[in-house]
């Protein structure tokens, strides 16, 4: 398994659930026109034309059509853009319908008891919701107001900058279908400590040098091992079968170690605290993330957690060993074919039937570099 991809995915995923691992700038602007986001923070970003960086928590306003209230206290809204809405599934919170009840978020609507929070009753498609209110109101609504998408949008996500306007604006490129206002909120992540590296040693030696007042993560491979065969009544890793037949289930593995400065705290008990937050992070990040191989049975396989368990600790910093792993099979295909070493290259044969004369014949085609 190659580290680039797992580490290229840890970049562009872990800051939506943590912000332990880069820099962090405030927006307090954001909006977009002819596929064109533009962004305000509130300190200097130091960005460049090139840069990379990851946006999370800008949330689109979705213009509202059409408000019609029914049953006395639920009310209909309807749009023209994407609502991002499911019955099953609140995007703000994280949480499906089982856990919490989703909510709509509305705002902006010149009858102030129409926004809020709201109990979804049902989405009968991608631009109607029907939202339940707590009492049944005074006056009708009427047509305005904005819902807030949470769900996932053109404007988060890993990101290029396209144009620098000044020292705290810049602009990149994004789907000219995304609404043009946000709430003109979110962060800008930028300078990623994630890295891949050969071992724990380097690992710790990479940290030390840069200062351990820094969240880090470091990625190495791990042993990769052949998976045992449980049909055999030996300590065989499996029953060996041949030509196109032939298929070998491996397993392989990662690990992610996490380093976390303890320096200003006596026991770190903090820090161990913290860890579990990236813990769940990590799950959100790399389970069931599809890490690409490059063999003739498959192209990709899905990684899984293992364990997690202390590696180090100083007065300055602690690790912890992430291990995630994945299996898939090698087969015939990509095994050593003799076939493609054999001096021979072809064989063939013949007969010839005249009368009660038989003549056989038979040609080899040799390769002259054996």
């Amino acid at each position: 398994m190659r580290i680039a991809p797992i580490v290229n995915q840890l970049a562009a995923y872990l800051p939506f659930f943590t912000d332990k691992f880069t820099d962090t700038l405030d927006i307090i602007s954001a909006s977009q026109s002819e596929g064109i986001a533009t962004i305000e923070t509130s300190t200097p970003h130091g960005l460049v034309v090139g840069s990379t960086f990851v946006a999370t928590g800008i949330v689109p306003l979705i213009p509202v059509n059409n408000l019609t209230l029914i049953n006395t206290d639920q009310v209909i809204v309807r749009t023209l853009l994407d609502n991002g809405l499911v019955s099953t599934y609140d995007f703000k919170t994280n949480k499906p319908k089982n856990v919490a009840p989703p909510n709509l978020y509305i705002q902006d609507v010149i009858e102030p008891a129409y926004n809020g929070e709201f109990p979804i009753v049902d989405v009968p498609n991608r631009f109607a919701a029907i939202y339940q209110l707590p009492t049944a109101p005074v006056l009708p609504p009427t047509a305005s107001g904005n819902l807030l998408r949470y769900a996932a949008n053109g404007y988060v996500g890993l990101k290029t900058v396209t144009n620098v306007i000044d020292t705290t604006t810049f602009e990149y490129a994004i789907d000219s279908n995304q609404p043009e206002t946000t709430t003109n909120t979110g962060l800008i992540h930028t300078k990623a400590r994630i890295s891949g590296v050969v071992d724990l040693t380097r690992a710790e030696d990479s940290y030390t040098r840069q200062g351990s007042d820094q969240y880090w993560l470091f990625v190495t491979q791990n042993d990769s091992f052949a998976s045992k065969d449980r049909n055999t009544l030996n300590d065989g890793l499996t029953t060996i079968k041949s030509t196109v037949d032939y298929r070998q289930r491996l397993i392989d593995s990662i690990n992610v170690f996490v380093f976390v400065p303890t320096s200003e705290q006596l026991s770190a008990r903090a820090a161990i605290d913290a860890l579990e937050d990236i813990k769940i992070a990590l799950f959100k990040t790399l389970v069931r993330f599809k890490a690409p191989i490059e063999y003739d049975a498959q192209s990709s396989f899905q990684l899984f957690f293992d364990s997690v368990n202390t590696v180090g600790y100083t007065t300055a910093y602690v690790v912890q060993q992430f291990i995630f792993q994945g299996d898939y099979d090698i087969t015939y295909y990509d095994t050593f074919d003799s076939g493609l070493y054999s001096p021979f290259r072809d064989i063939t044969a013949s007969s010839l039937i005249n009368g009660e004369n038989y003549l056989w014949s038979s040609n080899l085609d040799v390769d002259p570099d054996f």
